[in-house]
């Protein structure tokens, strides 16, 4: 659609995380920053102030841990975020994708992202998360290839597959 994309990478938890995205960046052309902390979220949003959009990868660590839920609380307020969303792959099981929302449920008004589709004939696992999470799907992933494949939801495709009417 032609915006101006930026990237704030605050995954400096997961080894190779941070080269994972600048590799991202470097692909689609797109400036990137990596914040270690709230004041580093800020400043890096402010210098990217100019762009249409602005995604931000938090690392995906365990929420049982009481400073995580802070610290994403503290990015979330920090950033002024307009949206937010939780993703998952769909791949992982249903009681394991239960938890994962569970832990996420003191962010308000998040939206979901599911992963992997490529990587499961029968996509059936959609139903499962969307219904524990009773939260909009927005988009999914089928393939490598970033960003073609990721695309908005289409719900037709999906119900095709679920019922088995797909090549």
């Amino acid at each position: 659609q032609n915006m101006s994309i930026g990237l704030v990478n605050m995954d400096t938890y997961r080894v190779g995380a941070m080269e994972h995205m600048r590799i991202y960046a470097e692909i689609m052309d797109i400036p990137m920053r990596t914040a270690y902390t709230v004041s580093d979220l800020k400043e890096a949003v402010e210098e990217m102030a100019d762009r249409d959009v602005i995604f931000i990868d938090t690392a995906g660590r365990s929420v049982t841990d009481p400073s995580y839920r802070k610290e994403l609380e503290e990015y979330i307020a920090a950033a002024h975020v307009d949206e937010v969303y939780l993703v998952l792959s769909i791949v992982t099981g249903s009681k394991v994708c239960r938890e994962i929302i569970s832990h996420y449920s003191f962010i308000p008004n998040y939206k979901l992202i599911i992963t992997k589709l490529d990587e499961v004939g029968v996509w059936g696992n959609i139903l499962n998360i969307t219904e524990y999470a009773k939260k909009p799907l927005s988009y999914v992933t089928m393939g490598q290839n970033v960003p073609d494949d990721i695309s908005q939801v289409d719900t037709a495709m999906l119900a095709e597959n679920i019922v088995g009417r797909h090549e």
